[in-house]
């Protein structure tokens, strides 16, 4: 819960760019104390401070697009941003799949090569963090606090400043606005509370598709680690098929919709993409629990998950949209408390995903 609120204040204080760096060379950081661990109690600790520093790209991924698209752009740079935060879950299984199944062991315990997740993990980090060495720095304000320290070192007789200098928003208090924004829009904002019902509804199926496929292509096709790993490239094609959309045809229907309401961009125009996901993913969850019997062929539950992977990712990217379009420079906060709730259900129900599989039918598990 802790980590959809951590960078707030100091992006507001030193810009988005040391927040990437910091954020993802901590989580890099802590990412080898979990390689390194030797017993159950450092591993969590390191975990718990590896998703707090390293949630920088989650909760001002969406700030940065509206820094620096405008206009149509900000539509499919907000897909693109969408498209890989949830290609996540789908391409970990994958890696984790293939590192599980062909890692050699270390000399450390018999760990089932569970540490080489951790090594790869690293080595995402170090170059992410190379990567937002080598950005510019988006956030408008920092950027013009910068160019007032130019003018005043050139002309140190003109009173040149800011209007956040200039209303005294020192740190302490944009700590205490920061921190409090995303509970005050769970609170005063009904639509965040819909929002993150709807997210979480769909990003927790997906997480329990990680105990599903488990058990349905472990247990019942007799897939091993890896090639359960590659069932979920069904829902990751899907995913990719709903990215293609929204960066070609939902831009060109979008304006459509918009030339319609008199030229004016309102949020409500993103429902549609929203409503055709939610269709999608009644469709591909029931084709892929009437098709999870070990008597049907595997490829069968895969292109129904496709189709519900195109269905999630199009709701996700409507209300990410409509989030964007809605609070513009406050997008980071709405963000933030959008992903408080989906991450705090989408971690614990994962937790019991594989007992509920067991105990029900094949067909049960859509």
């Amino acid at each position: 819960m802790l980590n959809h609120i951590s960078p707030f204040f100091l992006t507001d204080s030193i810009g988005r760019k040391p927040v990437y760096i910091g954020s993802s060379l901590l989580w890099t950081v802590f990412n080898i104390g979990c390689a390194r661990a030797q017993n159950i109690e450092t591993l969590l600790v390191c975990r718990f401070f590896a998703g707090f520093f390293g949630c920088a790209c989650l909760t001002n991924g969406g700030g940065s697009s509206v820094d620096i698209f405008e206009g149509l752009a900000v539509l499919r740079g907000t897909v693109v941003y969408s498209a890989i935060v949830f290609l996540g879950p789908v391409l970990g299984p994958i890696i984790g799949g293939a590192v599980a199944q062909y890692s050699p062991s270390t000399s450390l315990a018999d760990d089932g090569g569970f540490r080489w997740l951790f090594y790869a993990a690293v080595a995402a980090g170090l170059l992410v963090t190379a990567l937002h060495c080598v950005c510019m720095e988006t956030h408008h304000n920092t950027r013009l606090r910068r160019r007032v320290a130019v003018l005043r070192k050139a002309h140190p007789d003109q009173p040149w400043t800011t209007m956040a200098d200039s209303a005294g928003l020192i740190v302490a208090r944009k700590v205490l606005a920061t921190t409090s924004a995303a509970a005050k829009m769970l609170i005063e904002e009904p639509i965040i509370i819909l929002i993150s019902v709807w997210q979480t509804t769909i990003m927790a199926i997906i997480y329990l598709f990680f105990e599903s496929f488990a058990v349905i292509f472990g247990l019942g096709h007799g897939f091993d680690s890896f090639q359960v790993g590659l069932s979920f490239l069904g829902v990751g094609i899907g995913m990719l098929l709903a990215c293609l959309w929204g960066i070609t045809g939902e831009p060109f229907f979008w304006m459509k919709r918009v030339k319609k309401s008199g030229g004016e961009w309102k949020p409500e125009l993103r429902i549609p993409m929203g409503l055709a996901g939610a269709c999608l993913t009644v469709v591909g969850l029931f084709w892929f629990g009437y098709t999870s019997y070990p008597s049907i062929h595997w490829i069968v539950p895969i292109i129904g998950s496709a189709v519900y992977g195109m269905g999630a990712l199009s709701a996700m990217l409507a209300t990410f949209s409509y989030i964007v379009d809605t609070y513009a420079m406050k997008a980071a906060p709405a963000f933030a408390a959008v992903g408080l709730i989906r991450s705090v259900v989408t971690g614990v129900l994962p937790l019991c995903g594989t007992q509920f599989y067991v105990s029900v039918a094949a067909r049960d598990i859509g």
